[in-house]
């Protein structure tokens, strides 16, 4: 390892936690009914369909998380079909659609959305964004310290079934 340079290992946990329903739809978590009998739109991830998060299961998993002595992050993303992009100061490097999070003063994380409405200034657009007092549509991209920019990819390619190779008939 290179000196000064520290090592960061995190871990990711799974845990079956004892809700009602799923922790982004409302449909039961009811074991032994028929196959596909709790499914919604939102579980089965079709296109439109928005996530709610059931915050029962956050409360107990920070229980969990909290009794265990462990640290929980302030900040968690959760992406469908989408990547993480590197942060920039280079305006033409944010397209219209963009999601991108900042931090203000005192930690505190914004989120904002990059609309396809131009500003004055060539190859900048007006980001969509709450900042307290309703939602505000202003050029604020270099505002703050910029944490985050994330774009939709849109759904991956088909993946090529192989064909099985046929015996040819005589």
């Amino acid at each position: 390892m290179k000196p000064g340079w520290e090592a960061v290992i995190g871990l990711e946990i799974h845990a079956q936690l004892s809700t009602e329903s799923k922790i982004f739809c409302g449909c039961s978590t009811r074991f032994g009914d028929e196959p596909n009998a709790n499914t919604c739109p939102v579980c089965l991830g079709l296109p439109g369909s928005l996530p709610v998060l059931n915050w029962r299961a956050v409360e107990l998993g920070a229980r969990a998380a909290l009794s265990l002595g462990l640290q929980i992050n302030g900040r968690s993303i959760f992406a469908r079909k989408g990547r993480a992009l590197p942060t920039t100061e280079d305006a033409a490097d944010y397209a219209p659609g963009d999601v991108i999070t900042w931090e203000l003063s005192g930690g505190l994380t914004h989120i904002g959305i990059l609309t396809d409405r131009p500003t004055s200034t060539p190859g900048r657009y007006l980001i969509l964004h709450n900042i307290g007092s309703g939602p505000q549509l202003e050029d604020v991209l270099f505002a703050w310290k910029i944490t985050g920019h994330y774009r939709y990819t849109g759904p991956p390619p088909p993946t090529p079934t192989p064909t099985p190779a046929r015996r040819a008939r005589r």
